[in-house]
């Protein structure tokens, strides 16, 4: 059973896991939570989760209970955020089948979708609920796309026929943007390597509008 200390204005909690020589091992967690009843089910779940991660699996148990742990520690502390729990993910889909969960973000997808070939395309919509909600977005020659990147990168302030240069903070984002210009019927585009950071750096002139 899991118990609660106040630490702070916060509570934190214990709680047993067992390891695979038979013994308990106390695994210490704090949590975001200000008010007893709101730690104890904290701690309750977190056990639970625990411990059925260790059941599932005999073979990877402990590695996934290892990966919970680590998460529930992140959301004790409010460290949780989006990349992070990719990351657990990530980490879990390796241990299962040996090879990292792949995310997208809905710009990642088509990016990729719109430079694939014929079998490409057809391989990435095989999922019934991805190619439902691909449908959802391709009606009219894909104008929801269209309208969300014009105004996400400024297109229609753009010369026709001239280069196109896409930046973003770091250089990331702005690949993803270039590769949807190229699928979109754009020839000339090219993502500054490094972004704005790269682009500061060198002492280029950088103009606020």
């Amino acid at each position: 059973m899991a118990n609660i200390r106040k630490r702070g204005k916060k509570f934190g909690a214990q709680f047993r896991v067992p390891e695979q020589d038979g013994t308990w091992r106390l695994v210490s967690v704090r949590t975001s939570c200000a008010e007893v009843n709101d730690a104890r089910r904290f701690a309750q779940n977190a056990e639970q989760m625990a411990l059925k991660a260790m059941a599932a699996d005999k073979t990877h148990g402990m590695e996934y209970c290892e990966i919970l742990l680590q998460a529930i520690r992140d959301a004790g502390a409010s460290r949780l955020t989006e990349s992070k729990a990719r990351e657990h993910l990530s980490r879990i889909c390796e241990v299962a089948r040996g090879k990292p969960l792949k995310s997208y973000s809905v710009r990642e997808w088509f990016a990729e979708y719109l430079l694939a070939d014929k079998a490409a395309r057809k391989q990435m919509l095989s999922d019934k609920f991805v190619a439902a909600y691909f449908e959802f977005l391709a009606q009219n020659d894909f104008a929801l796309l269209k309208e969300y990147v014009t105004r996400k990168y400024h297109i229609q302030k753009l010369p026709g026929d001239g280069p196109v240069y896409v930046i973003c903070a770091s250089g990331h984002r702005s690949r993803n943007g270039a590769k949807i210009l190229l699928g979109l019927g754009y020839t000339q585009v090219f993502s500054v390597s490094g972004g704005l950071q790269a682009w500061k750096q060198a002492g280029l002139p950088v103009k606020k509008s």
